[in-house]
């Protein structure tokens, strides 16, 4: 059954003691176990429940899940599923009576349990973007053409199944595994296939092209298969370990192919061809952990989520060229540049980086008890770099036309202890500074010659749009930083492939997947993919529109989509079918015992087909 999305009020019926936590019960909302607090709930209280994927809107009832966050991004809205205490929930439970406290529109005599809230409360699944884009332009979603998101967990419609009873399953095929098959977790570490669980993360690739962590969504075991294929690749210049990488798959799993900017299916590549590899030593380089170390110390935010953090900070819109200079020096690194309006109206640019194991591993300890603190470490770490952007966040000159020019930095949210750190850390370039505090502030006072020797060390590092910080006589430079374009240490790297050969005779394993959010994985250092596609004869517009789950492509035949439409003749042959969207997997040739047709050398296999004029997908 296609999957639903709904947000329904519920009735709390059980409560069991959570083994590990004696404030907290486990619940059962259909056969989702939920976690909740004890001392909330009893018996027979109604609850809405928001499944794992919910976007929840900014009101007051689920604020605590984005405590201390300004404008709360789609993700940071989103409901996900997490251990507590080593038991899996999935979902959150909010009491009916906290919700209409928010939206007193509705009424609470005139709400039932399976009642879907979902519209009046504008809660929405997250639909996560298409990793890469696989060739071709796009074009706009059509307002009629819907996405395929899931079939239903089993777990809404256990309650219908009866022990003996018999039931047919179908089988969405996704290229595959070997079971022994090492996953890239996001820590850096290594998983085998069979034992990544859903709520894990691993590494993926954005829509940016960086290696980020990704939340595994699903896991498959899709038992025997009849043929395996070997694919041995260089591995050079990509950290620690072989010299090539191996990787044992089904003929139709996909490969991220560098050479023809797109993914192909293993029986496709050939040894002409390069894969991306991401380095096995992932870490933050020098220019990056710098400029970090000075973000941390000045306006930057370390916001962690499970077992990643990212480094928030962000300016107002006159310093908006300091900003891209940051995001410039962090590349690989650094999410997108957006504007906001601060909770004072002030209209701001705002930034981060990636969410990451390496920053969270690096930088948690500015944390204790909420509070941000300086750790020791700090004293031996910092650099001129660091300096640099320490003092264009949180520096100023101290200029008057009597006296040469001095410097201080702001540190009122620190403690007398975490000054003398940072004393410290100036110490080792031979600067000494003074701290002081009065009623109103906190500073780290430079004097004429100890700010002389500061601005000598960070001057290169500082652009024009921040040289009023400077001395006139250090400025009128671009200043520099080294280029993300050339880094040192690349996070991915193509590299050649070096043969392909069945292996069926020596692969006796089950197939394995798994599906993570941003679609792709490395296994454990080369990306790789599964992709889906949707195909429909429109009319009145007698037109064929193609695309994946969440791109429709203009009809320029240079993607996989209209490729494989042009080969198969499918506009052709659907204008016998209008108006009816068909929901497929694109492959080659399928294995043995799985064929679709008499020669088995289709590229499409349809698993659903949906009405547009009568709302419905068609019946099996």
């Amino acid at each position: 059954m296609p999957s639903t999305f709904e947000c329904e009020v519920v009735q709390i019926t059980s409560m069991e003691k959570h083994p590990n936590a004696d404030s907290l019960s486990i619940t059962k909302v259909y056969d989702y176990p939920v976690i909740i607090r004890t001392e909330d709930w009893t018996l027979g209280d109604l609850a809405v429940y928001f499944p794992v994927e919910s976007v929840l809107p900014e009101k007051p009832c689920f604020s605590f899940l984005w405590k201390n966050k300004e404008n709360p991004t789609e993700k940071q809205r989103m409901i996900r599923a997490i251990r507590l205490r080593g038991i899996f929930s999935m979902g959150l439970l909010i009491p009916l009576t906290q919700i209409l406290a928010d939206f007193p529109e509705l009424t609470y005599d005139l709400l039932k349990v399976g009642d879907d809230l979902s519209s009046q409360l504008k809660v929405y699944k997250y639909e996560p973007p298409d990793p890469i884009n696989s060739g071709g332009d796009n074009r706009k979603e059509p307002h009629w053409m819907p996405k395929y998101t899931d079939i239903e967990n089993v777990r809404k419609y256990g309650h219908y199944l009866k022990i003996g009873e018999a039931v047919v399953i179908t089988e969405k095929i996704h290229g595959c595994l070997a079971s022994h098959t090492k996953i890239r977790m996001a820590d850096g570490s290594t998983k085998k296939i069979t034992q990544v669980q859903v709520g894990d993360s691993v590494l993926g690739m954005n829509s940016n092209k960086q290696v980020v962590p990704t939340l595994v969504i699903n896991t498959f075991n899709n038992g025997k298969c009849d043929k395996w294929l070997k694919v041995v690749t260089e591995r050079c210049a990509a950290g620690r370990g072989n010299s090539y990488a191996t990787i044992y798959c089904t003929p139709n799993h996909k490969f991220w192919c560098v050479t023809r900017n797109k993914y192909i299916q293993a029986q496709n590549l050939s040894t002409d061809d390069y894969v991306l590899v991401a380095r096995s030593d992932l870490f933050l380089n020098p220019v990056q952990e710098q400029i970090l170390l000075g973000k941390i110390l000045g306006d930057g935010y370390l916001h962690v989520s499970k077992n990643t953090a990212a480094i928030e900070f962000g300016h107002t819109i006159k310093h908006d060229k300091y900003i891209e200079w940051t995001h410039s020096g962090l590349g690989s690194i650094s999410k997108n540049i957006h504007k906001c309006v601060s909770g004072y109206g002030t209209n701001m640019q705002q930034a981060s980086t990636i969410y990451s194991w390496f920053i969270k591993n690096k930088f948690e300890s500015f944390y204790k008890n909420g509070k941000k603190i300086i750790p020791k470490w700090v004293i031996d770490s910092i650099t001129p770099i660091a300096l640099a952007f320490w003092y264009m966040d949180d520096g100023s000159l101290g200029h008057h036309e009597d006296q040469e020019d001095r410097a201080h930095f702001a540190v009122c949210n620190f403690t007398e202890e975490d000054c003398d750190t940072l004393l410290l850390g100036l110490k080792r370039f031979n600067i000494i500074g003074t701290y002081y505090k009065s009623q109103k502030y906190s500073r780290i006072r430079l004097n004429a010659d100890e700010a002389e020797k500061l601005f000598l060390l960070i001057a290169p590092y500082i652009p024009k749009c921040m040289q009023y910080k400077l001395p006139e006589r250090y400025r009128g430079h671009n200043g520099w930083i080294p280029s993300h374009d050339n880094q040192y240490k690349s996070t991915t790297i193509p590299q050649k492939i070096l043969s392909i050969e069945d292996t069926t005779d020596k692969i006796k394993s089950n197939r394995y997947d798994i599906e993570t959010e941003t679609h792709n994985f490395f296994c454990p250092d080369v990306l790789v993919h599964n992709s889906n596609a949707r195909f429909c004869y429109k009319t009145p517009e007698n037109e064929l529109f193609v695309g994946s789950h969440n791109m429709i492509k203009a009809p320029d035949g240079k993607d996989n989509w209209n490729t494989i439409a042009q080969k198969l003749e499918l506009e052709e042959k659907l204008q016998k079918y209008p108006n009816h969207v068909f929901f497929g997997e694109v492959y080659g040739p399928v294995q043995k015992g799985f064929r679709y047709d008499s020669n088995g050398k289709l590229s499409l296999v349809i698993f659903d087909i949906f009405d547009i004029e009568s709302g419905k997908y068609l019946d099996l």
